[in-house]
């Protein structure tokens, strides 16, 4: 590899030593001798979680040093970090445990297959309540930062519910209808939900409370896609950008405020599976199925692919960040059962 200097098109120095690298990421200090501090291949494995018997469908980070993993073998599991040990297991979903949303250190929410929703003491290893109300598959779920207590999921069932999981009796607050089929993503931006779907549409919903017995309409509905749109991750900044994942092998930037398409992302080669945002916000990661069984690495300004890394040997299902480590390190699983 070469290192330029910005600017310049004479290479400041050179590297012919052999490796296999799809990208390089480094810093430079602001002040002091200009000499690189920090270096690294993106796309390295640092570690690698055991213990799921199925695939591995859900992540989500309830700590820094405490992770979430759920499957299709109905489990839930709790792993500390970095130690990678299996701190406990949580039965009770009957069927595929598909999504999973934390809300504080010792307390998350699922919902799967037995279209249920549970809440979860995570502490104790205990369901403490199972909600009620989809017709379909649990699909996907988020929670509202400005709203404790609230989360969101969407299914099989075409709909989207809203709940309030610190009520005694988790009482579903709203039902959002609209989409004409599966509701496969949520996502919380600008104080908006933003769903998608497998009718190749994006809804844009008020999170304000309404009248439970009045239909919620959508506030924008997006289109662009020509396949079903299986995956959504927000791009920070002012304002925050919705990206799009779609069977259609495209990525997608959206500005939901207005409505508008902004710009499309290096087209795929494989069906797109999940997305998180990376390096707080300058890489779109996306996870690949079929052939590639990759993670795939986009620079959201230059929309193009930077990295891939193939260290899953199967689909990747899942993929979590977390952005008190500034979103720089990425955990995914699949269906190789292996967390990485």
């Amino acid at each position: 590899f070469r290192l330029w200097r910005q600017g310049s098109t004479v290479p400041a120095s050179a590297c012919s030593d052999w490796c296999d690298m799809s990208a390089l990421d480094f810093e430079v200090p602001e002040k002091g001798n200009g000499k690189i501090t920090h270096d690294r291949l993106m796309g390295t494995c640092i570690q690698t979680l055991e213990g799921h018997v199925s695939c591995i469908l859900a992540l989500t980070f309830l700590t820094e040093r405490k992770l979430l993993s759920g499957g299709k073998d109905n489990l839930i599991k709790v792993w500390s970090l970095p130690e990678g040990d299996c701190l406990r297991t949580m039965r009770g979903h009957d069927s595929w445990v598909r999504c999973l949303v934390a809300l504080g250190p010792d307390r998350c929410v699922s919902g799967g297959d037995d279209m249920t929703v549970r809440v979860w003491n995570t502490a104790q290893g205990i369901c403490d309540a199972v909600l009620t109300g989809h017709s379909g598959w649990v699909y996907c779920m988020t929670s509202v930062p400005s709203m404790p207590g609230m989360v969101v999921t969407g299914g099989s069932d075409d709909d989207i519910k809203l709940w309030n999981v610190d009520s005694e009796t988790g009482d579903c607050l709203r039902t959002l209808e609209g989409h004409a089929d599966c509701v496969l993503a949520l996502v919380v931006a600008q104080g908006r939900l933003v769903s998608a779907s497998s009718d190749a549409t994006l809804r844009v919903w008020p999170l304000a409370d309404g009248d439970p017995g009045v239909k919620t309409r959508p506030l924008k509905t997006l289109k662009g896609h020509t396949g079903p749109v299986s995956a959504l991750a927000v791009l920070s900044g002012e304002p925050e950008q919705v990206v799009s994942g779609s069977d259609d092998l495209t990525l997608r930037i959206w500005d939901i405020d207005k409505g508008t398409f902004l710009r499309l992302l290096a087209v795929q080669t494989s069906l797109l599976t999940a997305l998180a945002t990376a390096g707080a916000g300058t890489f779109i990661t996306a996870g690949l199925a079929t052939h590639e069984s990759a993670l795939q690495w986009s620079s959201v300004e230059s929309g193009n692919v930077i990295g891939i890394c193939k260290e899953h040997t199967q689909t990747v299902y899942a993929i979590a960040c977390l952005p008190e480590l500034g979103c720089r390190q990425v955990v995914s699983a699949g269906a190789d059962r292996r967390i990485r």
